[in-house]
């Protein structure tokens, strides 16, 4: 919080309503500083972090190898049975929808940054889990629950990890940022 120096002289009503309006001038100001302040962080993690998270999201292994991963290892008789029934004896065939989902969303909220990324097909979670941000072990359990056994098998990576991974270097160079911009502005 900035240290504004303001002397208030009481007997007089016109030094008080000059001391006021200085000192709303004043915070008007640094209002309007650290508003800027988060658009250009939001700026610098979108080009520096979200766009290089989002290329490596998108990364897609290697089909499947014969005989190496074969047969597929379903978590359940029901699961098999529905794979199944879908393929009808055709082969797989990757679309690319999992690869083409992954969006991001930045918004600055007066002075913070939110950020969510996702991803837009409904087939995300059993590849590569759910999006998230927790260190806990509940966290990541939560996470991982719903990936499928044979993708994990076959090179998938979980999503929080990469996520975590940029996100905690974009909070790391955020804050040295705004610690210079506060240091600077206060000296």
């Amino acid at each position: 919080m900035p240290n504004f120096k303001t002397v208030l002289d009481v007997r007089s009503s016109r030094d008080a309503a000059r001391t006021i309006k200085e000192l709303r001038a004043k915070t008007t100001r640094f209002t309007q500083d650290e508003k800027k302040m988060a658009k250009d962080i939001q700026r610098m993690i979108e080009t520096d972090y979200l766009k290089p998270m989002l290329r490596e999201l998108r990364k897609i292994p290697n089909k499947r190898q014969y005989p190496e991963d074969y047969p597929i290892k379903f978590k359940s008789d029901k699961q098999r049975k529905f794979v199944m029934s879908k393929l009808v004896g055709k082969p797989y065939r990757r679309k690319g929808i999992l690869k083409s989902g992954w969006r991001f969303r930045t918004r600055t909220d007066g002075s913070k940054v939110k950020i969510k990324v996702f991803n837009k097909s409904p087939v995300s979670k059993y590849a590569v889990g759910l999006v998230g941000y927790g260190k806990s072990p509940r966290s990541i359990k939560r996470y991982l629950q719903p990936i499928q056994p044979f993708h994990t098998k076959t090179g998938w990576r979980p999503a929080y990890e990469i996520v975590q991974e940029y996100v905690d270097k974009a909070n790391k160079e955020a804050t040295t940022r705004l610690e210079n911009w506060y240091a600077e502005l206060f000296s």
